[in-house]
């Protein structure tokens, strides 16, 4: 009879040990589960924010405004993945976006455009970047290559020239990443947007799209 007893309170207590041994494995599991869910988040909260564009250089352009002879060597994009506004708003000054406005300079287009710059390890010189829908339709009236809706006044365009590197070859690497628009003229400028993959050269304007 007391055999019995022992017997049964050894079982008893063995089984009570056992599904208490389960279920701090199961809160365990539940805790691991959380915690790792919570560090893929950060890790891809991350890496969303370090590669916002496809095709993006280390975040650090050197612009000189062909016109103004203005330039500046702008960290633009931050380890972090973060975009300072103070160097977005100096961007849009050297593209030419008047003080006050409210217009801005793409970020997508200034990431193609630090892939070029640290491809070649040549500063980018700014042709045309920002243009004003009255300075636009007055490029038109005087005949020029502007589209009615041209990119430049989303500013999501710019002409671009970079020294001692040859026009041909960036349209060649251009036309092969297939981001872009891009118009060669058989010259050392290009202009570069961030429209539907096209391809062009004055032989074969796509101003008639209007888009370029």
């Amino acid at each position: 009879m007391g055999w019995d007893c022992a017997n049964k309170c050894f079982l008893v207590s063995r089984l009570g040990k056992e599904r208490t041994t389960g279920v701090l494995m199961l809160r365990l599991g539940v805790m691991l589960s959380v915690l790792f869910f919570l560090v893929s988040s950060l890790f891809a909260e991350k890496a969303e924010l370090t590669d916002r564009y496809f095709f993006s250089g280390d975040g650090t352009l050197h612009f000189i405004n062909a016109h103004t002879n203005q330039s500046g060597h702008i960290r633009y994009r931050l380890p972090d993945g973060s975009y300072p506004a103070e160097a977005h708003q100096q961007i849009d000054r050297l593209l030419g976006v008047p003080a006050g406005s409210s217009d801005q300079i793409s970020l997508r287009l200034v990431s193609v455009l630090d892939y070029i710059e640290d491809r070649y390890r040549q500063p980018i010189e700014i042709i045309s970047g920002y243009r004003s829908p009255e300075y636009n339709e007055g490029l038109r009236a005087k005949g020029r290559l502007a589209a009615k809706t041209s990119m430049h006044i989303e500013g999501m365009a710019a002409d671009i020239r970079m020294r001692k590197v040859l026009s041909a070859e960036w349209f060649q690497l251009l036309k092969s990443m297939g981001c872009c628009g891009v118009g060669y003229y058989h010259d050392n400028s290009l202009h570069v947007d961030t429209g539907p993959v096209r391809y062009w050269d004055e032989t074969t304007s796509k101003v008639r799209t209007n888009i370029s």
